[in-house]
């Protein structure tokens, strides 16, 4: 058994709702590239963290090895506060079994609730289909023209009831 296949986060750690954080172990021998599959429990709901920002159903992350060594690594922003349990998974045709697993805390604001299923969705709600994209840009502000004049924010882009939709917010 290789013993980093998980190295952080550990049962110790406590993780802050909102801030990206990095989780990463070893995995030697795979490749740059290679996917690492991370499936992400919320204790306290019984609802499985999916890539798309809600709680549901199980569907895991996916990591990447990012150097030679095997050094794998998956980004993530905790949404909800609680107890949580990540588990790195072998697949194959057989099916998925956990390498490695721990458990670890989340303190602050819950941004998503975690008792609400993503397999619950509102006709009003995003559709899980297309997810949410914030993109950075530098516009000029309506009737304003010249040097220097432009305001900073994001560009919100999601489909909602079948529709194109897009907003503008100053940051």
């Amino acid at each position: 058994m290789i013993e980093n296949i998980l190295m952080w986060p550990n049962d110790d750690v406590v993780m802050s709702t909102g801030i990206e954080t990095g989780i990463y172990g070893e995995l030697p021998g795979r490749e740059i590239g290679t996917a690492v599959e991370v499936r992400i429990l919320h204790l306290d709901s019984g609802q499985y963290w999916r890539p798309e920002g809600r709680f549901g159903e199980e569907m895991t992350h996916t990591g990447v090895v990012v150097a030679d060594d095997g050094h794998w690594r998956l980004m993530m922003v905790p949404p909800a506060s609680g107890a949580y349990r990540l588990e790195v998974l072998e697949t194959s045709s057989e099916g998925s079994l956990p390498l490695a697993s721990t458990e670890f805390s989340v303190v602050g604001e819950d941004l998503t609730n975690p008792f609400a299923s993503a397999d619950q969705v509102n006709a009003d709600e995003l559709s899980t289909d297309f997810p949410i994209t914030f993109v950075p840009v530098l516009k000029r502000p309506p009737g304003r023209s010249g040097r220097g004049v432009v305001e900073s924010g994001f560009l919100l882009i999601h489909r909602a009831n079948g529709s194109n939709r897009s907003g503008w917010n100053r940051l």
